[in-house]
């Protein structure tokens, strides 16, 4: 290998060493441009990272890093003033130390919730749960059990959901929950689901009931407006006071046992890990 080609070598080595160095300084030169500065701090471009979700067009990205910016501005502003007003007794560093415990403390709890809560909920739990609770579950309005439809009167073929409003027939009835997912605005075909009369009534208009209809169990009616044509049926009433059939308060009970096991979980996991820990020269008390 010549002297002349070794020497070439280097300049060209020295000169991508150095075009690189430069695009690397251009780049961290860029990305440490002030967009924005209020009193002692600033606004750098790359703060700007990350803001922008898949999709959006330059003008739009233009409108979002405008808002962004003035809004940090804004915020600076404020942040100000409040560092000069608040309590000079205040301890900041202190706040952040707890709120940054905390922080941890609930995440990591979170973990522990996730892994090891078993959220199945048997059928005697369920029945236990509700028995000792129901009175405290007493219904503010009363309930109904009922068929409820509200149909545009141009929708197609309306004439056929009277015979299967009538019919008996599985799948008459199968029959008139698919037209419904068609053309109803509004429908409520589940038997066993329980609502609220108030909610029912609103979408009836008062003029085409008869007095007591909502409330008398066995009610079946059909009437029509200048737009619609509304079908109702009561299968059963609870009266307002009385307690809640277990099917209305399954969610509700849901989440009380389950918040109660959660709380169960978490303590038990602390107190074993202080079981455990109490001895260790690491916990101890002076």
């Amino acid at each position: 290998m010549t002297r002349a080609f070794i020497a070439c070598l280097i300049i060209a080595c020295t000169l991508l060493f150095w075009g690189c160095d430069r695009l690397e300084n251009q780049e961290e030169t860029e990305q440490s441009q002030v967009l924005a500065q209020a009193f002692n701090k600033k606004l750098f471009l790359r703060d700007l990272e990350g803001i922008l979700p898949e999709g959006y067009n330059r003008e739009d990205s233009t409108m979002i890093y405008n808002a962004f910016v003035e809004n940090w501005m804004r915020d600076a502003v404020l942040l100000h003033e409040a560092e000069q007003k608040i309590a000079q007794t205040l301890d900041i560093d202190k706040l952040v130390k707890d709120y940054r415990s905390t922080l941890i403390l609930h995440n990591y709890e979170e973990i522990i919730v996730q892994t090891q809560l078993d959220s199945t909920i048997s059928d005697s739990e369920f029945n236990q749960f509700y028995e000792a609770n129901k009175d405290s579950y007493q219904l503010k309005d009363p309930l109904s059990r009922v068929w409820f439809m509200k149909i545009p009167l141009e929708s197609n073929e309306i004439a056929q959901l009277d015979l299967w409003w009538t019919s008996q027939d599985v799948d008459d009835h199968l029959n008139m929950i698919e037209y419904c997912d068609t053309y109803a605005e509004i429908y409520h075909l589940d038997k066993d689901k329980w609502y609220e009369i108030a909610k029912i009534k609103r979408y009836i208009p008062t003029k085409l009931t008869p007095l007591g209809t909502f409330t008398q169990q066995g009610a079946n009616i059909i009437v029509s407006d200048e737009r619609y044509k509304y079908y109702l049926r009561v299968f059963e009433i609870i009266q307002k006071n009385a307690a809640p059939p277990k099917e209305y308060i399954v969610e509700k009970a849901r989440q009380v046992i389950l918040q109660k096991r959660k709380s169960t979980l978490l303590e038990e996991h602390k107190e074993k890990l202080y079981e455990k820990e109490i001895n260790n020269v690491k916990v101890f008390t002076q």
